[in-house]
């Protein structure tokens, strides 16, 4: 499976990010860059963090919200994963 990479102009032009703000995030390692560009999912999360920097959330608040982000969809995976074995469990009539 090929996974396309979005060079920086790429995600600059698509989510209207700011150079300098993407930068500071890449020096931060709230992004991490490949050597072939952005992920899919790395820009959702540039998406979400141009979001909070245009609501006036600095560097370190954006990191935060991330992190928390990043959690609560890991919470909710195994949720979701706990309820499919609970209805396979439940259709076996176990």
């Amino acid at each position: 499976m090929t996974v396309h990479l979005y060079a920086r102009a790429e995600v600059v032009r698509l989510l209207g990010i700011d150079r300098t703000l993407l930068a500071r995030l890449e020096e931060e390692e709230v992004v991490l860059r490949r050597a072939g560009g952005y992920t899919a999912d790395d820009l959702e999360r540039l998406r979400v963090a141009a979001e909070l920097a245009d609501l006036g959330v600095n560097e370190e608040g954006i990191e935060v919200v991330l992190r928390m982000r990043e959690q609560w969809l890991a919470e909710r995976r195994e949720l979701h994963e706990l309820i499919d074995a609970l209805r396979e469990r439940v259709a076996r009539g176990s």
